[in-house]
């Protein structure tokens, strides 16, 4: 997948990006925040578009404690970052903001099936705090340690080097000496996860993995995650276990971020009562859990439905379609994507991005129409509710095979 960005010190894109970025917001500072947290909230909000991208991390932690009461929630929420100030520090992509920008654009998509059809009617009773507050855990939290991890082999290099730079001979051995097999088992077994590949170097057995990486007896919080998925894709148990334990067996870092949540929500982290708790729960974890699921078993990602679970189903679309800035040093294979329109009406949200590059190739080009021909069938496959609602996101680009193709999820 050809997905690479690098932040410009173009003026007209910076403008473009900003407009985009308000547009994303505006539904958010229209919503009545109980509490006297509401100014505070909205203000840090409207001036998220202007801020560098250091100071838009700052204040993602400010609206994420703001939101969050849970004080053991914000703390992991607040060492994910740590751990992605390391990787910004070494040159790899954020994201921490990737997170934040996947929850305004999932928020945009509920609200305007919401606007064609009453989300009660759809979902049954349910305030638009408590959807706003679950979405907003659901998306901050769905890659939790995903990232960190499959740069583990770049990180042990660099470890190895830094030591070395020391004078720290034995350390910089140690770490020389990981990097090696980690890099000759990614090369051997390209289709086996780095996840996989760290567990065999330590001789960590897989039976045991997700108890060891969480540190805690997860059966619990597995339960949970099983019964969410029934219920998001409308399957009997013994179908749940085949999904989870595909899910489990491929280390896939969705399922390792549903259980860290899990580990740290309880039914006394929602409103209402006990069987809405759990419910809330299920979604939150399932909708985790599977947001990976075309990489594991394509069939089983048109059973996720919006009216089964709808953080399930935003998760899943706004992910995949999230393409803008991500901070990282551009590759010069890889063309860079910038958001420069959004806009939500009634019956459309439209999404633009250029995508631009100084040397494209026939091989490039052709992949890049593969990649956008294959991500519009993978986003239709869910089952969004039947609202007459569009999402079309379009290419400007200056290869003139790319320039004008669109995606299009009907709903």
């Amino acid at each position: 997948m050809l997905l690479r960005y690098s932040h410009t010190e173009n003026n007209n894109i910076a403008s473009i990006k900003h407009e985009s970025e308000m547009e994303l917001i505006r539904p958010l500072l229209h919503l009545p925040f109980s509490g006297h947290k509401e100014y505070f909230i909205k203000n840090l909000l409207a001036s998220y578009p202007d801020l560098s991208e250091f100071d838009k991390i700052k204040t993602i932690r400010k609206i994420i404690n703001a939101f969050l009461e849970e004080k053991s929630l914000s703390a992991m929420i607040e060492a994910s970052e740590e751990l992605e100030r390391f990787l910004r520090a070494i040159g790899k992509r954020d994201h921490y903001i990737h997170q934040f920008e996947t929850f305004l654009l999932g928020w945009n998509v509920i609200l305007a099936i919401g606007h064609k059809k009453s989300l009660d009617e759809l979902l049954g009773p349910i305030k638009i705090e408590e959807l706003l507050r679950i979405w907003l855990i659901t998306s901050i939290a769905h890659d939790l340690v995903g990232y960190s991890i499959q740069e583990a082999n770049i990180i042990v290099k660099d470890l190895q080097r830094i030591y070395g730079l020391l004078g720290v001979q034995k350390i910089a051995k140690l770490f020389s000496g990981i990097h090696r097999k980690l890099y000759r088992m990614i090369k051997k077994k390209k289709n086996n996860s780095i996840i996989s590949n760290l567990l065999r170097i330590f001789r960590i057995r897989k039976a045991h993995t997700i108890n060891l990486l969480v540190g805690v007896d997860t059966g619990k919080i597995e339960e949970i995650i099983k019964e969410g998925i029934m219920q998001t894709l409308n399957i009997n148990k013994d179908e749940a276990q085949i999904v989870q334990k595909k899910l489990k067996d491929s280390l896939d870092h969705s399922y390792i971020s549903s259980i860290l949540l899990g580990h740290k929500l309880d039914n006394t982290t929602f409103c209402g009562d006990d069987e809405t708790r759990k419910r809330y729960l299920r979604w939150m974890l399932s909708a985790i859990a599977l947001h990976h699921l075309d990489k594991i078993d394509l069939k089983f990602v048109e059973k996720i439905e919006f009216t089964k679970n709808p953080l399930a189903y935003a998760l899943y679309i706004a992910a995949g379609l999230q393409e803008w800035a991500r901070s990282i040093e551009v590759e010069t294979i890889y063309p860079p994507f910038v958001l420069y329109r959004f806009n939500n009406d009634e019956s459309e949200i439209s999404l633009g991005f250029i995508l631009n590059h100084d040397n494209w190739t026939e091989k490039l080009v052709e992949e890049e129409l593969k990649y956008i021909k294959t991500k519009e069938y993978q986003l239709n496959l869910p089952k969004g509710p039947d609202v007459g609602l569009k999402i079309i996101s379009t290419y400007i680009s200056n290869s003139t095979k790319i320039d004008g193709k669109t995606i299009t999820i009907i709903l």
